[in-house]
């Protein structure tokens, strides 16, 4: 705006992550770039499951090292689902997924962020109520395994990676 000068500042967390090229931008390599639709709405697809896995295999690439950052427009559909499937299969409770994804809306973006949307996303994908069924973790988990996906091996060794308590 005329006479005004802003300033962007992005956090040095946020630099190191960038410069370490800890960046995966989901879905440029093959041109499928992940859509709010099927992100949410279609998590049983095959284009998901795809995008999961390309999160995983970046995430135990050693060339890689923790922390990761991932994000999209506003860091809540794409990212939320993402980051609900990665916790599932760390084990993480409903009640933890659900408290973390609500959490965008403090971004003030409010109409998609509520815990049934990330709720339809698990049980759309896994056939269990994250919910009502404590076994949602072990459905989400066998989803990418039983479909080719991931392999038990690939899951575990993101849970280690992933484990790793550092002093951020």
């Amino acid at each position: 705006c005329a006479g005004h000068t802003y300033t962007i500042a992005i956090p040095s967390y946020y630099l190191s992550i960038i410069d370490n090229n800890n960046v995966l931008y989901v879905g440029t390599a093959n041109g499928h770039t992940p859509s709010y639709n099927t992100a949410i709405f279609e998590s049983d697809t095959k284009k998901y499951a795809e995008w999961i896995k390309e999160v995983v295999e970046y995430i135990i690439d050693d060339a890689h090292p923790v922390p990761f950052q991932m994000h999209c427009a506003l860091g809540s559909d794409r990212t939320g689902s993402f980051a609900a499937m990665i916790a599932a299969m760390c084990g993480a409770s409903w009640e933890e997924i659900a408290r973390d994804y609500e959490a965008t809306s403090y971004l003030k973006v409010q109409e998609y962020r509520h815990r049934n949307c990330i709720r339809y996303c698990i049980r759309h994908l896994s056939g269990v109520d994250p919910a009502t069924d404590d076994s949602f973790n072990e459905a989400v988990r066998a989803h990418f395994v039983d479909g080719g996906y991931l392999t038990e091996e690939q899951i575990d060794k993101m849970v280690a990676k992933l484990n790793v308590v550092d002093t951020i």
